[in-house]
């Protein structure tokens, strides 16, 4: 988990920021699509947050009659 750049470790988290600024949040998981936004926070609240991370879907591998890898 990055917030503004900054690798803030693993999910769950709980952290402060300063109030009344945007900032940039980024997920990365190996495997899976990034999540990537902005949010705003506000002074004196707390803010809850949940992901779903998509999957990457990589192509099948074509074979040829002998079993074997195609090359492109």
């Amino acid at each position: 988990m990055f917030f503004d750049g900054i690798d803030l470790g693993r999910t769950p988290l709980n952290t402060e920021v300063p109030p009344g600024t945007n900032r940039r949040l980024v997920l990365l998981l190996k495997g899976y699509r990034p999540v990537r936004m902005r949010i705003f926070v506000e002074g004196g609240k707390m803010l809850g947050m949940a992901f779903t991370l998509h999957p990457v879907v990589r192509p099948p591998v074509r074979k040829n009659k002998d079993n074997r890898q195609k090359m492109p």
